[in-house]
């Protein structure tokens, strides 16, 4: 089938991991359609690569909603979801990437989500089938994250406003937009004034930093030539605490930024005497980031504080225990508070249920981030001792300090670098491997690495222990899944998904191994 050839009355049958609607020719062959498509739907599209198994399609335009659209409020929505934007603009032209799934019936998106996680265990069904249990809602589905990016934009005056009826003035050069990737394009973002998935309070600090800013007159970075200044504006929340953190990033060596010394100086000075900022915002940042790719990396970056320590404090309530959490400008904490607490509350539970002996030493946590459900495993008394592997060595001083904070510190040995390369070279971890009965794996969107699940079923031959797996992609945790069992040595006891990312495809989940 050549590329461009336009296939009519497509109807999308079922979803994939990832947010890929398929539908199936009569010969088998299926259909893929990425991005804005509707479930239950009739679609026109146009064919972009042929493939041996598959097709892969743009979507052009419906030819039949699904009937549950009709019970949506669209008044109720962000007006720049990209569905909705279908409709009424320009598709994938001005659409946010974000919150997809925010046309469809939260109950719907469950559904989808459920079926989604069933599917990707569809190779080793019979062994699973009787142990997943139904999908674990969110404790709530609108202002949930913690955390938000917004990216500036760069468009000089040639380029065409947003609905293409007046150029961009010389003005509004330095006043491009702040907001969210266009869908699709790495180098255009859609200009926002709020988020429906963060919370009011963060949304009103967003609105004024956002016209704050733009009284400077400090020009966006132009990711295409890696000039300017202004790159990203990074919010975090502690939820429990009330606490606001504020990232500024910014670039500062490139030619053209450096005829802005003084601006950014008198920036950083208003920073620091504002008002506003002073009593909403608990700590300030500016990060100076002059590497080429917007991706942060350590060697590229430098951080200055504006306003108080540079940190905020978070709690989780974890089976009635109170726990307290540092976090830094970039260490890891899970984006949704509310749903968090819910899902190593459940942990916790199947930990209590089948774990396959009582009075544990040593929890073996081979991705501990900044922290994990081994803070309420030790301060809860389940296990005595934690063993933390992690490979940012960021995360690890604030697993440290949050192990300090909760009163763990001689209880938790830390140590940074790859997973399957620490577990076989540290003597610390070797002495301790037949004292370790529960490992905790919450690894990248990647899944374990295969050396990883070999090690564990190594150690399993030798020693019993019982395997928690908190996984962010069902694929490669059914793919893990499958690994485990072929072995012999481990019992699958539960299999639950859990949804940490109303509106989106996202689905975290939890596995529990004897």
């Amino acid at each position: 089938m050549r590329r461009n050839k336009i296939l009519k009355n497509i109807k999308i049958e079922k979803i994939w991991y990832g947010g890929v609607w398929i539908s199936t020719f009569s010969n088998g062959k299926k259909i893929i359609v990425k991005w804005g498509v509707l479930p239950e739907s009739v679609v026109d599209c146009r064919v972009l690569k042929n493939k041996k198994d598959y097709i892969e399609c743009q979507l052009l335009k419906y030819v039949r909603l699904p009937k549950w659209l009709e019970i949506i409020d669209k008044t109720n929505l962000c007006s720049h979801n990209m569905i909705l934007e279908y409709f009424w603009k320009k598709w994938c032209d001005v659409g946010c990437w974000w919150c997809k799934w925010q046309i469809i019936p939260y109950e719907k998106q469950l559904e989808f989500k459920f079926e989604v996680f069933k599917d990707s265990f569809r190779y080793i069904w019979d062994n699973v089938k009787d142990k997943i249990e139904n999908i674990l809602p969110s404790p709530e589905i609108f202002g949930y994250r913690n955390k938000v990016e917004f990216s500036f934009w760069y468009c000089n005056k040639k380029e065409m406003s947003e609905d293409n009826s007046q150029m961009i003035t010389d003005d509004e050069l330095f006043l491009s937009s702040i907001g969210f990737h266009r869908q699709g394009r790495w180098d255009q973002v859609v200009d926002v004034n709020q988020c429906f998935l963060i919370s009011k309070k963060a949304n009103e600090i967003y609105r004024y930093l956002k016209n704050f800013l733009k009284k400077f007159w400090l020009p966006n970075y132009n990711q295409k030539t890696h000039e300017w200044v202004y790159r990203h504006l990074v919010i975090r929340q502690g939820f429990n605490t009330s606490q606001f953190l504020v990232n500024l990033v910014i670039a500062t060596e490139n030619n053209l930024a450096k005829k802005y010394k003084t601006e950014i100086q008198n920036l950083k000075k208003t920073i620091k005497d504002d008002q506003f900022i002073q009593r909403n915002i608990s700590t300030f940042i500016i990060t100076y980031n002059n590497g080429l790719a917007d991706v942060v990396k350590w060697k590229d970056i430098q951080i200055e504080i504006l306003q108080w320590n540079g940190y905020i404090f978070e709690k989780l309530n974890i089976q009635w225990e109170d726990l307290t959490f540092r976090i830094s400008p970039f260490s890891f904490f899970q984006t949704n508070t509310l749903g968090a607490q819910k899902l190593f509350w459940q942990a916790v539970d199947y930990i209590k249920a089948f774990r396959s002996k009582n009075g544990y030493d040593y929890i073996f946590d081979l991705y501990c981030w900044t922290w994990t459900i081994w803070i309420a495993l030790l301060k809860l008394g389940i296990w005595k001792n934690l063993i933390g592997v992690e490979l940012i060595e960021e995360a690890i001083r604030d697993a440290r300090i949050n192990a300090e904070l909760n009163g763990l510190k001689s209880r938790s040995y830390f140590v940074s670098g790859k997973a399957e390369k620490i577990i076989f070279w540290d003597e610390n971890i070797k002495s301790k491997l037949e004292r370790i009965w529960l490992i905790v794996v919450d690894p990248p969107r990647d899944g374990l690495h295969k050396k990883v699940v070999e090690f564990l079923i190594n150690l399993k031959k030798k020693y019993k222990y019982d395997l928690l797996y908190i996984s962010c992609n069902p694929v490669t945790l059914a793919r893990d899944t499958k690994m485990f069992l072929d072995s012999g040595l481990f019992e699958l006891k539960v299999l639950r998904p859990v949804d940490m990312f109303p509106h989106t495809h996202h689905i975290e989940n939890i596995a529990f191994f004897n």
